[in-house]
């Protein structure tokens, strides 16, 4: 496998999804291509959990892993409480690398409200940048999954599509984007968490599935969606929420803002008759949203001034494509 980011959907399912361990009757909802978490039943509450690496932001590695992690706990409707984390070193690394991851997962999960359980930290043959695995997980009297959208759902998103991306490209711009422009780009670092949106949401009973949009950006959270909901659906590129910074940098270097990662883009499978209440509770928190699209019996359409895509098979990340073009 030459390509860098997550491996293809169909080798995930002949190689790995197929080996899952000893069955247990108390596992409700196990690995599956495009749900965010897993589930346990317990005796009166539910333990949700799920797993993310941080390869790609290697400066920011630990607040990066905090927050992607406690977005896919969120997207159950519910606040991640715990997380275990892993750093992995390269050799040679100072010790002020490790203050700082360390001080960066601390921090995050002051903010989150999580308590750090457990970790493991060492020095790892054949690393250049740090990586940094964090495993989030919460106890929970009921939830939602991303496998739950219903035919005729609105599809909301929030804040706009390509967050993180447009935070970690930033980074690789110092000539080509005006100070103002790099300080507004890396402070979409900021916007990353999805806890407010999610839990507002979930608290309406407005919504039937949600989902965060990290690798494939919008297009790839919402294939992974249809698919697990066994589901098509229709966006319209038009109602697409983008940012200016970030349609400046997909236009400098030739990219797909609908496809470029977006951690902190809730993706929400929507109740039609409560599409309203959703909007007008998020926009009294500051929150921005927008109805784009609805879910369908079937096929992935993007619609464009009255052309129609439709997209077959396997998002690959658009940062990936930019990463692979700087080296």
């Amino acid at each position: 496998m030459k390509a860098y980011g997550k491996i293809e959907p169909y080798l995930l399912k002949k190689h790995i999804l197929d080996k899952l361990g000893f069955n247990r009757k108390e596992i409700l909802i196990g690995p599956k291509v495009g749900l965010d978490f897993g589930v346990i039943k317990l005796a009166k509450k539910y333990l949700i959990i799920s797993v993310d690496p941080v390869t790609g932001a290697a400066e920011e590695a630990g607040w990066y892993a905090v927050n992607i992690s406690s977005n896919d706990i969120v997207t159950s409707g519910n606040r991640a409480q715990y997380i275990t984390s892993t750093i992995l070193l390269p050799k040679g690394a100072k010790e002020d690398l490790v203050d700082n991851l360390g001080r960066q997962i601390h921090e995050a999960c002051k903010k989150l409200k999580i308590s750090i359980v457990s970790g493991h930290t060492e020095v790892t043959p054949n690393l250049t940048n740090p990586v940094v695995v964090v495993t989030a997980f919460t106890f929970a009297k009921e939830y939602i999954s991303s496998n739950n959208a219903k035919e005729g759902d609105l599809i909301l998103i929030t804040k706009g599509v390509g967050i993180e991306g447009t935070s970690l490209i930033a980074k690789f711009c110092e000539e080509i984007l005006s100070k103002r422009e790099k300080k507004e780009a890396l402070k979409f670092k900021d916007m990353i968490s999805v806890v407010d949106e999610a839990l507002t949401l979930f608290k309406l009973k407005c919504v039937n599935a949600m989902h965060d949009a990290t690798e494939g950006g919008l297009i790839g959270g919402l294939v992974e969606m249809a698919e697990a909901s066994n589901l098509g659906f229709k966006i319209y590129r038009d109602r697409v929420l983008v940012n200016d910074i970030t349609y400046k940098i997909c236009d400098l270097f030739k990219l797909d803002p609908l496809k470029l990662i977006s951690s902190g883009t809730l993706i929400a499978s929507v109740k039609r008759e409560k599409a309203d209440l959703a909007l007008k509770s998020l926009e009294k928190k500051g929150i921005k949203a927008k109805i784009i699209g609805e879910f369908s019996k079937k096929d992935y359409k993007i619609i464009y001034n009255d052309k129609i895509e439709v997209v077959k098979g396997y998002i690959r990340d658009e940062y990936w494509r930019f990463l692979e073009s700087r080296l």
